[in-house]
């Protein structure tokens, strides 16, 4: 009898938990990239105010989804535990051992904290904080780039599946799997696919009211708060030349500066 006891209770522990991986070198991480703007376009406001609008489109390139779970909590501190929601990224381990993610056969976890997802009023659901940020800088010449003239602003997103944009990619669902922006919606970016906000959604735009005519260096960021573990943490970034002329904007795609 005990040895039954004790050949199940090695059995027990030969069986991998849900949760709880600790061996980063397992980690199926996910790899955020920004894609080239598909438009880019001055408006004119009221009063003459003008402001550049632009697209912006984060790519998980990486071997894991990125996983965004909210949790309640007061992670703004404001004593309201309604506006707002403390974030966790999921990073699934390999359970099976073949360095690609498959849901349902890599089950194995771990969890770190992201930060905060609000309530966006204009938007009408639920964001993560900082998940990309703009800037323009002054273009002095080629491979050489001045001061920021409009400083940086970070962007709350609804992180999700918009387009697939590497269905070959190991591990990349045919569709779509983070689609929500409920309140308690798990929320993420699935191998090979982006999240696409357009050049007119509220937050895509730089105000270049006060700025000359010139070349300028566009800049776009992913995760410019390192908040979120990725494989690599260096090709977050993606320039985009344009020049400034009157309420007019000259660019070519993937012109970098």
């Amino acid at each position: 009898m005990l040895r039954l006891a004790a050949l199940f209770l090695a059995a027990v522990l030969l069986v991998p938990s849900a949760a709880g991986s600790t061996d980063p070198s397992r980690d199926l991480l996910p790899d955020l990239v920004t894609r080239s703007p598909a438009k880019i376009f001055v408006q004119v406001g009221k009063h003459g105010r003008r402001v550049v609008r632009f697209s912006n489109e984060v790519v998980n390139v990486g071997i894991g989804p990125l996983e965004l779970r909210p949790r309640v909590g007061d992670c703004d501190r404001n004593g309201d535990l309604r506006d707002d929601r403390a974030s966790y990224q999921r990073i699934y381990g390999d359970t099976d051992g073949d360095a690609r993610f498959a849901r349902g056969v890599d089950v194995r976890f771990r969890t770190r904290s992201a930060g905060c997802t609000r309530f966006h009023p204009v938007h009408k659901h639920w964001h993560f904080e900082a998940l990309a940020e703009y800037a323009l800088l002054q273009l002095q010449a080629p491979g050489s780039n001045g001061p920021s003239v409009v400083a940086g602003k970070k962007v709350s997103s609804c992180v999700l599946d918009t387009k697939r944009r590497l269905p070959k990619a190991p591990g990349s669902p045919r569709r779509k799997f983070y689609g929500s922006c409920r309140r308690d919606s798990v929320g993420g970016i699935s191998i090979g696919w982006g999240d696409l906000y357009g050049s007119r959604v509220s937050g895509q735009e730089l105000d270049i009211s006060t700025l000359s005519d010139g070349a300028y260096c566009l800049v776009t960021r992913a995760d410019p708060e390192n908040r979120l573990l990725e494989s690599n943490e260096r090709n977050n970034g993606r320039t985009t030349r344009i020049v400034l002329r009157g309420e007019t904007v000259d660019w070519h795609p993937y012109q970098r500066c």
